[in-house]
């Protein structure tokens, strides 16, 4: 198995923007036409949990206004236990943080030096 632990906030502006710009949209819509509560995503490979937590602020601070009676639900998976338990603990050095935007940055995170923290309960302890 090849395993890449590398892992950031928003680490391919393409894949993300796709995301905040049509399959979340697109997702939030099909699970209001069946009356269902949440968008349910799988980070499967998650590494310590930055992709899992990206996907849930770009959720929350750019689509959920749109759909405020809808929940999102997301769970990472990885093979590896220690990233998993870095992903649990959901603190992040500053270097992860580089293609981030600087909104998302101050909406979603908590600064503890050196580290950040998601805010609002975006991961905390628990599966990102």
């Amino acid at each position: 198995m090849c395993r890449i632990p590398i892992s950031r906030f928003y680490p391919d502006r393409g894949v993300f923007d796709a995301f905040g710009q049509q399959l979340l949209p697109e997702a939030a819509a099909a699970v209001a036409a069946r009356n269902d509560d949440a968008v349910k995503c799988w980070s499967a490979g998650c590494a310590s949990g930055e992709e899992p937590n990206t996907l849930a602020m770009v959720w929350r601070f750019c689509i959920a206004q749109g759909w405020p009676t809808l929940g999102f639900a997301m769970i990472g998976t990885d093979a590896d236990d220690i990233l998993i338990e870095r992903a649990k603990a959901a603190c992040y050095d500053r270097s992860s943080l580089k293609d981030l935007s600087p909104q998302l940055v101050e909406q979603g995170l908590h600064p503890v030096r050196p580290a950040v923290l998601p805010q609002g309960g975006i991961s905390g302890r628990r599966p990102v």
